[in-house]
């Protein structure tokens, strides 16, 4: 009987020397793989390179030092957790439902990847085989590519990081990089999103169903379903993936009977943390605050954009209460000057956006669903688009109504009435949440009008800023710090404000006539912006007309009105007053530099002056000489005015120089 032969061979010695060329190719290729894992690039892999891509965002704090305004990130909220701060149980969930078998490879796990491999020819439906370490590796890696090469270099990554880490920082750097929902990533991201919570203060249910959630999130997260039954539908898998958990868990002897009976019939208990800032507008304007060189140098920092991840922690002056209730107070109040301005209308139909949750206090646009005109019981039910519906009740209909008859007032009844008749079923109207109860999704609703107008706001108490409020949305222009505005009218407002505190009444007659101020021995020539026929007005009078000119001569007599004990009172409230022991001269000296106000004899020569003429005052408007009376109360006292005057002439001799000067 003849061989199998192949051109002179046999059958066998081929198969010896395709068996030879495999050993010598797989040891070829463990060769090459030994000599990556040991001597190639593992640039990318060193724990500065990790913490670049998943270090810990900026937080911004409010002056409480505990509640945050907002922060700084790059891609992604992150909030680094060192793995001492992790519960066991977390790490157990982890490694129980993604790679029970994590701590005894060596960073790939041949034996889970052959049974994804066989399940997935048998069944069709292929699985993932990677261990934990390979997923931390997938997320370093820049390219989101599925390719032999791509595996090859994730396998030789995950050899290579498994020889430069312990088993805990592996886990360290995986449970700060796993995606958690829209931006967010990491289990601090997760622990405050599903449940409101600390990591540290994570059970064992809430810690099972993290771990459950890593590969699919939006499979198991109901804050992000629009309707009941897609919430019902990502409950019931959330819990059911956190059962899952719990069995792989119980196999591997990490919980005992007890506690995974209670935990499984115990429901996950979401409650959803806030992550979103109101405040954009002021984050960037604390973050060009910080953007100076001479604050990047002392926080050692290059470059702005090195403050999205340097894990840094920001204290304002921002009080969180006083924040909020500004912006509220300036959104309310634009929207009711709107109204006023402009009356109403519905608003444009582009605007509704389907909503899954509402926030108390928070302004939106709705759709109308329903409109009840049964006289006592009118009320306008408005739905969000999604699971959220609410009701404008009777009394917030009335008040808009009385809104609405401010400016041409026909009655708050009729108003009412027109308001009814002005809505239709599918028309958009913008309003307010008053009360909203997150489990029912129903909300009380008062009516408002998305304003045109806008304003700022800027709050400080002895030097501190407060609050800021860039205008009625929170992003975009900010009006507080960028806008120019008139320095006068904000003058104004200020010095009438004092007036009030000092005994001033707004029937008080203002000199509005031209005339020469001094301060700190400089004169000073103000001048009117419009022509008044008023050589005296009111104070009240002066808001109005917005006078220039009385205005600077309140704020030149703003202690007119004060007697003797009341000035004292003052400089006390200032501490300007002498001290026990204190000298003439030391008196004088601290006044002045804490003030810039030099005390002298000037000032006494000229409030005996002001007194005479107020001693004869009764005597010249008796006699009618008005005339002269206003010409004493204007009279001039020392301080240079003499040599200012012949400055003056000596400048326009022919001219009226002080109506003339600038």
């Amino acid at each position: 009987m003849k061989k199998l032969s192949i051109k002179g061979r046999s059958i066998y010695s081929w198969i010896v020397l395709c068996l030879l060329a495999g050993v010598g190719l797989s040891l070829g290729l463990v060769l090459v793989m030994v000599f990556q894992i040991f001597w190639g690039d593992s640039s990318y892999l060193k724990k500065t390179a990790i913490l670049a891509k998943i270090n810990e965002e900026t937080a911004i704090y409010y002056a409480d030092e505990e509640n945050r305004i907002g922060s700084f990130f790059e891609a992604g909220h992150r909030k680094y957790v060192q793995i001492d701060e992790v519960p066991e149980n977390m790490i157990n969930a982890l490694i129980a439902s993604e790679d029970k078998y994590f701590y005894s490879h060596w960073g790939v796990n041949p034996i889970a990847i052959g049974k994804a491999f066989v399940e997935g020819i048998t069944s069709g439906h292929f699985r993932g085989g990677s261990t934990l370490t390979q997923q931390t590796v997938k997320n370093l890696l820049d390219k989101r590519e599925y390719s032999i090469k791509r595996k090859y270099k994730e396998a030789i990554a995950a050899f290579q990081l498994e020889r430069m880490y312990s088993k805990r920082q592996i886990l360290e750097f995986y449970l700060n990089q796993f995606h958690v929902a829209s931006n967010g990533n990491g289990i601090g991201i997760a622990a405050k999103y599903y449940f409101n919570k600390e990591v540290k203060d994570l059970n064992l249910v809430e810690c099972a169903f993290i771990a459950g959630s890593v590969k699919g999130p939006s499979k198991y997260n109901p804050f992000i379903k629009y309707t009941n039954e897609d919430r019902d539908k990502a409950i019931y898998f959330a819990n059911d993936r956190k059962n899952y958990v719990l069995d792989r868990m119980l196999e591997q002897g990490w919980i005992n009977k007890e506690e995974y009976e209670q935990a499984k019939e115990e429901p996950v208990p979401f409650s959803k943390g806030k992550f979103s800032t109101k405040e954009v507008a002021l984050v960037s304007l604390i973050k060009s605050q910080i953007n100076k060189k001479e604050i990047l140098d002392a926080i050692g920092l290059e470059d702005i954009s090195e403050l999205n991840n340097a894990g840094l922690q920001i204290y304002t002056t921002i009080d969180e209460k006083l924040q909020e209730q500004a912006q509220l107070s300036m959104r309310r109040n634009l929207s009711r000057l709107e109204t006023i301005l402009n009356g109403f209308n519905p608003e444009p139909a582009e605007e509704f956006k389907a909503l899954r949750d509402l926030d108390l206090n928070e302004f939106y646009y709705g759709k109308v669903y329903q409109i009840d005109k049964t006289k006592g019981k009118q009320s306008i039910s408005i739905d969000f688009g999604g699971l959220p519906k609410g009701v404008i009740a009777l009394d917030a209909l009335t008040r808009y109504a009385k809104l609405m008859d401010i400016a041409v007032p026909i009655g708050w009844e009729k108003r009412l009435e027109e308001l009814l008749s002005k809505v239709k079923l599918g028309d958009i109207l913008f309003v307010e949440v008053k009360e909203y109860d997150p489990k029912t999704f129903k909300a009380v609703l008062e009516l408002h009008k998305a304003p045109k107008v806008s304003g700022g706001v800027i709050s400080l108490d002895k030097g501190d800023v407060t609050s800021v409020v860039s205008g009625f949305y929170s992003e975009g222009y900010n009006r507080a710090a960028v806008a120019t505005r008139q320095p006068g009218s904000i003058f104004k407002s200020v010095v009438f404000f004092a007036a009030l505190q000092l005994g001033w009444s707004i029937t008080d007659l203002l000199d509005n006539e031209r005339r020469v101020f001094t301060y700190q021995n400089q004169f000073y020539y103000p001048r009117p912006d419009h022509p008044s026929p008023y050589k005296n007005t009111s104070m009240l009078w002066a808001g109005i007309k917005s006078e220039n000119l009385a205005s600077v001569y309140l704020t030149s007599r703003l202690t007119d009105q004060l007697n003797f004990k009341q000035f004292q009172a003052v400089l006390g409230a200032l501490k300007l007053l002498p001290k026990s022991g204190e000298s003439v001269r030391d008196y004088h000296y601290r006044v002045a530099k804490s003030t810039g106000v030099q005390l002298d004899n000037e000032g006494l020569k000229e409030y005996h002056l002001q007194n005479s003429i107020s001693d004869i005052s009764p005597d010249l408007m008796f006699s009618q000489n008005q005339d002269l009376l206003s010409r004493l109360s204007k009279m001039w006292w020392g301080k240079g005015y003499v040599d200012e005057l012949k400055r003056l002439f000596a400048t326009n001799p022919s001219e009226d120089s002080i109506s003339k000067s600038e």
